[in-house]
């Protein structure tokens, strides 16, 4: 962050495995909370409900398949929940790569009835925001990556804009060093 907002940094993990080593590479200062739930709807809705018991107001959810998201855009969503009941930023797969409440807007209504990892996520996601009558921030579209075809584009872009201090490049390029990885 740039420094204009204090948030603290909650990870979500799944609920069936140890910490990953390479969360170790975060450093400290990070809470870890286990992720509770049979579908990513559930499991999104009860992190939320988890981050709130734990006596935050506003919280927003971002996955880790957007790992060159700009913190100014986390930032504009954490501000943005001052004014607005709820933020959502569109993957430009149709999903949503970001999702973000106040403690008395976060409702199982949002994430019930959804047809999970389809394009029509953040369609249905609106429409039930529409229908409940919040007041919703939309941030600007973003790529996620849900497959080796995104993950070369990612690899590719982020190669032209010469940024390889992301942790995700460092990976990928030992990666493809040590040939644990091929594009074609």
């Amino acid at each position: 962050m740039s420094g204009s907002v204090r948030a603290d940094k909650i990870i979500v993990i799944d609920g069936h495995y140890d910490a990953p080593t390479h969360l170790l590479d975060l450093g400290t200062g990070y809470r870890m909370i286990r992720q509770k739930g049979e579908d990513i709807g559930i499991r999104m809705l009860n992190a939320f409900l988890q981050i709130f018991d734990l006596g935050y107001h506003r919280a927003v959810l971002i996955g880790s398949d957007s790992p060159d998201l700009p913190a100014e855009l986390i930032e504009k969503a954490i501000i943005s929940l001052i004014t607005e009941d709820i933020v959502l930023g569109r993957s430009t797969d149709g999903g949503y790569y970001l999702i973000g409440f106040k403690k008395e807007t976060c409702s199982a209504e949002y994430f019930s009835g959804i047809s999970w990892s389809t394009p029509l996520v953040f369609q249905q996601t609106i429409k039930k925001i529409v229908e409940s009558k919040k007041s919703v921030s939309l941030l600007p579209d973003w790529i996620d990556i849900d497959d080796r075809g995104d993950l070369k584009l990612f690899y590719d872009e982020t190669l032209k804009r010469a940024d390889t201090s992301l942790h995700t490049m460092k990976y990928l390029t030992n990666s493809i060093k040590n040939k644990h990885i091929f594009f074609n």
